[in-house]
């Protein structure tokens, strides 16, 4: 199963690099730089997709600040 439109080759190096970083925070950068990508938005816009195929769940971190 595959995101129409995307490149079946990058979707398995952003996958696969997922899977190897798994417990730990991820970056669009992060995932960036261990794919052919260029650009961060591009990751973003893969995963994005996968989450809409309910491939993966996108968790978003943020940092709480006391007051």
């Amino acid at each position: 199963m595959l995101p129409i439109g995307k490149s079946e080759k990058i979707t398995l190096q952003i996958l696969s690099s997922l899977i190897r970083k798994q417990p730990n925070k991820l970056s669009w950068d992060s995932l960036t730089k261990d794919s052919e990508m260029k650009s961060h938005l591009t990751v973003s816009s893969y995963l994005e997709s996968l989450e809409m195929m309910f491939v993966l769940k996108i968790n978003y971190f943020f940092k709480q600040i006391k007051i």
